[in-house]
């Protein structure tokens, strides 16, 4: 099967806020300068756009993003979830601070 990602996941793990959720936030598996993979004590609907707060401890401030759900996969353990995002009308201050932050890893 043939990768069709434009740009490479670097492994991940940091916190992170989701807004709207009742679970408030989730952690990082994976990002890319289209989007992150997270776990999140919670369903999200796919189609859903999210406020997205990343919040990295050796990284200068937080940034946020806003990303649409493009799959929701239950995880381990139970009730927790995959939740994969595309980030959306990125700006370009904001498309800087998520490549700094992809090249701090």
């Amino acid at each position: 099967m043939q990768d069709r990602r434009k740009y490479p996941r670097i492994s991940s793990t940091f916190s992170l806020e989701v807004k709207p959720s009742p679970a408030g936030g989730g952690t990082s598996e994976n990002v890319s300068k289209e989007g992150i993979l997270f776990t999140h004590n919670g369903e999200i609907p796919k189609g859903d756009v999210l406020d997205i707060t990343l919040r990295v401890p050796w990284f200068t401030g937080s940034i946020n993003v806003k990303g649409k759900v493009i799959r929701c996969d239950p995880a381990e353990p139970k009730g927790t979830y995959n939740v994969a995002i595309n980030f959306v009308d990125v700006d370009e201050d904001t498309q800087k601070s998520i490549t700094g932050l992809i090249e701090s890893f």
